[in-house]
């Protein structure tokens, strides 16, 4: 790990640090929080006020990121200097060792992630960074009648604010600012999955265990990096606190709910659709879950169709667990809760009331926006949920499902929770299920630039920074548009040159073809680590070409031309 991604890492957290102090703050003051819960969601409102911040950069420009930031610094210092006893900051520090621990665990297993990479990974880091690259090197002139940034085409705000305001503050670059996110995000979607376990059952114990087990055992969240999918994580990896909100205001109603809470929910609502639109969709989908269950849950009229419902959506996540590509052991253990949760619905007998039904119908429901087709002039969305975002979520039914079901067992039949001996227990069961190789290394099938491909951007670079040159690079071709394929679509983005991107037809053996490219006098980027999409230059005619750079996996030619 360098100095620069640890610097990273560090700037990131401190940059969330003031939004903590005034998170812990307003959550302090809202008494009918559990002490557990207000312990926990200071952590997971800490980046959404942070983005609260970031927001007016859309419409004041870049430099607005030094006012922001010197803001929350400024509410922050009130609000220590305020409470005249030591009361907050022993809050602040007061936390439970277990779950210091995994989170430890879990940012580690994140930073050995990251720590061979040099870039992003996959097409969406490409795009992400030249967005935030955008952001964070435009100005907004006071004569401009709109925004600069307000386009139809650019929706993932929050990210790519958090992201360009950090680069702004510490000069650090936007790549290794967008894998440090990554250590960030993960420790983020542990604390939220213990938040979710926490307000829906109340059994602090029972949710850390809950947490420590999905935390180390599931490919996602944390498999989305491979695709460079940072907006909607960090989308998710919010998320749990909306819902935890939802929840509490559904079993309490409406009327006993306090305006400050409903006021956080709002404003979480907002920041976490700001962060991904689809977002919209998944909040819908659990909102309407949770109210569905508090509303139908008293009514004996209904207790057997709403048996009848659970066994059938978890008969769907049975297939759905057999499709999923996870390690064998990793089936058998979901097999097991899957038998638990049978059990655990054919036996009620006084009534239903098993809270099962919520996290099957957000998974029924997810599934199903996954697959209903969007009108064909939207057609770069396919769908409400799209399957990466899917599979992103699956976090958020999978928790309440586990945690549901060892709530139930521990209450019914007195198996103890408490103290470190269970945590160690399951700490060591997750251990055994850990997909080491794929939590640990990055997928090479998502690797667009190694050392080698590095070592060919930098010296364009130094060869050809503020020339007029244009360089080829391969795609194929999507729905709508043309995707890179290779290392080459780093080019613009790290050297701001022209590029073209073309399907991988070139025949470099034929003169026709030269003559074509010679009307606009191209270099031309090969790029061997990708076989089927790339270029292919295994007939190229050194009577036509002239090899420019040549160090392997990398070539870069230019037509010969008269």
């Amino acid at each position: 790990m360098t100095l620069v991604r640890l610097s990273a890492i560090f700037a990131l957290g401190a940059m969330c640090a003031p939004g903590f102090v005034i998170s812990s703050y307003i959550f302090s003051k809202l008494t009918e929080i559990s002490p557990d819960e207000r312990r926990i969601f200071p952590i997971l409102f800490s980046p959404i006020v942070v983005c609260l911040f970031t927001s007016p950069i859309l419409f004041f420009g870049i430099e607005f990121a030094y006012f922001g930031i010197g803001l929350q610094i400024i509410f922050s210092f009130a609000i220590c200097v305020h409470q005249k006893e030591e009361r907050l900051l022993k809050e602040l520090v007061r936390k439970d060792k277990r779950l210091l621990l995994l989170l430890l665990i879990v940012g580690i297993i994140a930073a050995i992630f990251i720590n061979s990479l040099e870039l992003p990974l996959f097409t969406d880091g490409i795009n992400h960074f030249t967005y935030i690259d955008s952001i964070a090197h435009s100005e907004i002139s006071p004569n401009t009648s709109q925004p600069w940034i307000l386009s139809a085409q650019f929706y993932h705000y929050g990210y790519h604010l958090f992201i360009a305001q950090a680069h702004r503050l510490t000069g650090l670059p936007i790549g290794e600012l967008m894998l440090a996110s990554g250590v960030g995000i993960m420790i983020l979607f542990s604390v939220g999955m213990l938040a979710l376990a926490l307000t829906l059952t109340s059994n602090y114990e029972v949710a850390l265990l809950s947490a420590t087990l999905i935390s180390l055992t599931s490919l996602f969240p944390s498999f989305a990096q491979n695709w460079g999918k940072y907006p909607a994580l960090f989308s998710l990896s919010l998320m749990p606190l909306p819902v935890c909100l939802t929840v509490r205001l559904f079993r309490q109603g409406l009327k006993s709910y306090s305006k400050s809470e409903l006021g956080v929910l709002i404003l979480s609502v907002l920041i976490v659709i700001f962060a991904h639109w689809r977002s919209t969709i998944l909040y819908a989908i659990a909102a309407i879950s949770v109210y569905f269950y508090y509303q139908t849950r008293k009514k004996q009229n209904c207790q057997q169709a709403l048996i009848i419902i659970s066994l059938a959506l978890l008969c769907c996540g049975l297939i759905e667990l057999d499709q999923l590509d996870i390690p064998v052991l990793n089936k058998a253990w979901w097999l097991l809760v899957f038998i638990i949760a049978f059990f655990l619905l054919i036996k009620k007998r006084d009534g239903y009331s098993s809270l099962l039904l919520i996290p099957l119908l957000i998974f029924g429901l997810s599934r199903l926006a996954s697959v209903i087709p969007l009108p064909q002039r939207w057609l770069q969305f396919s769908h409400p949920i799209d399957w990466p975002f899917y599979r992103i979520g699956l976090f958020i039914p999978a928790t309440l499902f586990l945690t549901i079901c060892l709530e139930e067992i521990t209450t019914h039949y007195v198996v103890p929770t408490s103290r470190w001996g269970a945590f160690l227990l399951l700490l060591g069961v997750s251990l055994m299920l850990f997909p080491w190789q794929k939590r640990f290394q990055p997928d090479d099938q998502y690797s667009l630039v190694g050392s080698r491909q590095m070592d060919a951007l930098h010296w364009i670079q130094e060869n050809y920074t503020n020339s007029n040159v244009t360089f080829l690079i391969p795609g194929q071709v999507a729905l709508d548009y043309i995707e890179v394929s290779d290392s080459g679509g780093w080019i613009n983005p790290l050297t701001g040159l022209e590029v073209e991107v073309v399907p991988a037809l070139i025949d470099f053996s034929d003169e026709t073809q030269r003559n074509l490219l010679c009307n606009t006098m191209p270099m031309i980027y090969i790029d061997h680590m990708n076989t089927q999409y790339g270029f292919d230059d295994a007939n190229l005619d050194l009577a036509l070409y002239r090899l420019v750079y040549d160090r392997e996996p990398v070539r870069i030619v230019e037509p010969i031309c008269d």
